[in-house]
């Protein structure tokens, strides 16, 4: 097939006895054309521009009534398809495109990727335009947006990496897709499930105030606090607390009245309940379904599940405190989001995590989703360098079939690049550095000299082979030569498969090549596609080398790297917090009341409590070894106070407080000791048991270990380039 080259100038696309004729001046001819660096193409009524390519300055295509563009290519222009225009297989690549009302795209593709591509590719979906079928990829650049418009008409809708979708209400939307490193944010009506029905209010027990337990007893579900146990459905006003330990089912309940909080843990099961103006918390194994949230912060952490639940925000106990955040590892399964008219309010679905058959309203909840990696994924950015047989190749440019060098046992060999993933990584920057997903810089020659040959920039829990094993670069990061850049809040990241787990190089550094426990779903295939049976769902026994995270292993290497940087004269970026021993140790009644020490003795801490509180906090400072000790040590937990003992002086008597000690589940405590004691998270739940009413007890804490701790939980170990 010839084709004609057409250069600069104004364009017409007419029809003349049923042929197309391109024009301009005194030029006119048919058939395929190229044109280059034109200035219009406007495509009036009968006539198709078919097989175009329009290429080179910044075209505006205008597609008529009438008018018809079918299987051609633009780039870097614009697109205006007006009232009875139809554009139709068409490849469009950094556009700005306009489908105004009464113009219709069928099945056309969007990228922004090349040379030509900038952060400007928008299409505009107006009131009565019609978009179906369509594909968004952002390619190699970022930034391409779909807005579609109240009263425009979309269908089968494909949001591919590093592209956005954002839905106005009123729009009218069916089959859409968001595939991984995507971001979606619906407003419109979408999906047909229908709002749950609040449980009766009748039949059930009242039940106010206080901090209260769900426990399963012999397949029975009770309702617990202090000497109080009861079952059945129930109605819960101005509680504190509710917490679902393992094995409970709350059912039928209506929790309302104050500012509840509602903590589902693993096992626990909450169903066809409502909750008002609260908060909700479902950790990991915890389950709820089938309830209705009115006006509730919630948050679904990673392995909890959320199905046919209804969310709104609405009536005279709402305010416009309602959210919704799905963690990266949590399920979402028929979420219904309705009436908002108390105040907006957003379902947000963090990378990783999973939101299936959503249903939105107009003037409803809004639904955010973020379809790329969290940052527990190792990847490389674009640009590392990774050794194949055939040289150094950027990342980004390696296919399937390639063949790349890998170590083993002081062997060189050849292995077969089996899968290529591509997606997109963004900050969370409310976290710490080592959990928000900001990419790790190592600096050139920061190992040895020339290793690594350049600055590598890798996630962090991607490893480096060091010592004949694999330790992750977080664990490795001084603020000086191996640090956080935080002048990446988005960012797009690769890993390379081979036949077998493999030690490769990258700029110069021997390193991992991707392990598949699972977290495949979370990129983009890339270029050819090999067939793999199905989720491999591997462990570190198939690597190819083992992971080493000991501090005994790790901090030689660490304080090698160091002490090399020191040595290079490199600029220590650490901010160093201000620490303090003081645990600043109280406790928080179940009615809100904070109670000070009022008598230490060595390792004892002696606190008044009154006759009608059962329930207190024990609150404190808290840090994280990692960040205390240094990043070589692999303990993350948030740490406050290691509790041994505790007593209850009252009346004539002494009693053990123990549930500390034998509670798994109880709310703000770290994992079981093998000794008799416990760490707290700096909010630790202690249920005091029966009291005597109008008694005065003296509550004796033992405190075994705790701190150092910062003084402002604001200032943390900052090692990190930032803009």
């Amino acid at each position: 097939m010839s084709l004609t080259y057409l250069s600069g100038g104004n364009w017409s696309a007419v029809n003349s006895n049923g042929t197309t004729y391109y024009q301009s001046g005194a030029t006119s001819v048919t058939g395929p054309v190229v044109l280059g660096h034109i200035n219009t193409l406007t495509i009036s009524s009968g006539a198709v521009v078919s097989s175009a390519i329009l290429d080179g300055g910044v075209p505006t295509v205008s597609v008529l009534s009438g008018g018809i563009m079918t299987e051609s290519v633009e780039v870097n222009g614009y697109l205006i398809v007006a009232n009875g225009g139809v554009v139709s297989g068409n490849t469009y690549n950094s556009n700005v495109v306009t489908i105004a009302a009464g113009g219709s795209s069928i099945n056309d593709t969007f990228v922004n990727d090349g040379p030509a591509a900038d952060g400007a590719a928008t299409v505009s979906v107006t009131s009565g335009g019609t978009l179906n079928g369509a594909t968004f990829n952002s390619g190699t650049v970022n930034g391409l947006r779909v807005v579609v418009g109240s009263g425009a008409n979309v269908s089968g809708l494909t949001v591919g990496a590093g592209a956005t979708a954002v839905v106005s209400s009123g729009a009218h939307v069916s089959a859409l897709t968001a595939t991984s490193g995507s971001v979606v944010s619906m407003a419109a009506t979408y999906g047909s499930g229908t709002p749950n029905t609040e449980p009766p209010l009748s039949g059930f027990t009242f039940l106010s105030g206080g901090n209260w337990s769900a426990v399963n007893i012999s397949g029975v579900t009770y309702y617990q606090s202090g000497t109080q146990s009861v079952t059945g459905p129930v109605l819960m006003s101005r509680i504190n607390t509710l917490t679902i330990s393992s094995g409970a089912v709350v059912s039928g309940a209506t929790i309302a009245g104050g500012v509840p909080t509602v903590s589902v843990l693993n096992g626990g099961t909450m169903t066809d309940s409502l909750e008002v103006n609260g908060y909700l918390v479902v950790a990991n194994g915890g389950v709820v379904s089938g309830n209705t949230y009115n006006s509730n912060v919630v948050r679904i952490s990673a392995g909890g599940s959320s199905i046919n639940d209804t969310y709104i925000n609405s009536g005279p106990d709402a305010d416009s405190a309602a959210n919704v955040t799905v963690m990266s590892g949590a399920t979402v399964t028929s979420p219904y989001l309705g009436n908002a008219s108390a105040g907006a309010f957003t379902m947000t679905v963090s990378a990783g995590a999973t939101v299936t058959e959503p249903t939105t309203v107009a003037g409803g909840g809004r639904l955010v989703t973020y379809a790329g990696i969290d940052g527990s994924a190792p990847c490389f950015l674009p640009d590392s360098m990774i050794t194949l047989a055939r040289g150094d190749v950027p990342v980004q440019d390696i296919e399937v079939g390639d063949e790349i060098v890998t170590y083993h046992g002081g062997t060189v060999s050849v292995r077969k690049v089996t899968w290529v993933g591509k997606s997109q990584m963004r900050v969370q920057p409310s976290v710490p550095d080592d959990l928000a997903g900001y990419p790790v810089r190592v600096l050139k020659d920061a190992i040895a000299p020339d290793v690594p040959c350049k600055d590598m920039l890798i996630t962090g829990e991607h490893c480096l082979f060091l010592d004949g094993a694999f330790v992750p670069v977080r664990m490795l990061v001084n603020g000086r030569s191996i640090l956080y850049d935080k002048t990446f809040m988005v960012y797009d990241c690769y890993h390379i498969e081979t036949e077998t787990h493999s030690v490769i190089k990258a700029d110069g550094v021997l390193t991992e090549s991707y392990l598949d426990t699972g977290n495949r779903y979370a990129f983009q295939s890339k270029g050819r596609v090999v067939a793999i049976n199905g989720r491999r769902n591997l462990d570190w026994n198939a690597a190819a080398a083992p992971l080493c995270v000991s501090r005994d292993f790790v901090e030689p290497l660490f304080r090698q790297i160091e002490a090399r940087a020191e040595q290079a004269g490199l600029p220590d970026r650490t901010v160093t917090a201000r620490l303090t021993d003081d645990a600043a140790l109280h406790l928080v009644t179940d009615g809100g009341q904070i109670l000070r020490p009022v008598r230490k003795t060595e390792d004892r801490v002696m606190f008044m409590v009154s006759g009608d509180v059962r329930d207190v906090r024990i609150a404190s400072r808290s840090s994280r070894p990692c960040d205390m000790i240094g990043p070589f040590v692999d303990d993350r937990r948030q740490l406050g106070v290691l509790v041994g003992e505790v007593l209850l002086f009252e009346a004539a008597s002494t009693r053990h407080i123990e549930c500390h000690l034998r509670q798994s589940d109880l709310p703000g405590w770290g994992a079981m000791e093998a000794v008799p004691c416990r760490w707290t998270n700096g909010n630790a739940v202690l249920p005091l048991g029966e009291r005597a009413p109008d008694s005065i007890a003296l509550l004796a804490i033992q405190i075994r270990a705790g701190g150092p701790y910062p003084v402002d939980k604001t200032v943390g170990m900052d090692m990190a380039v930032t803009a």
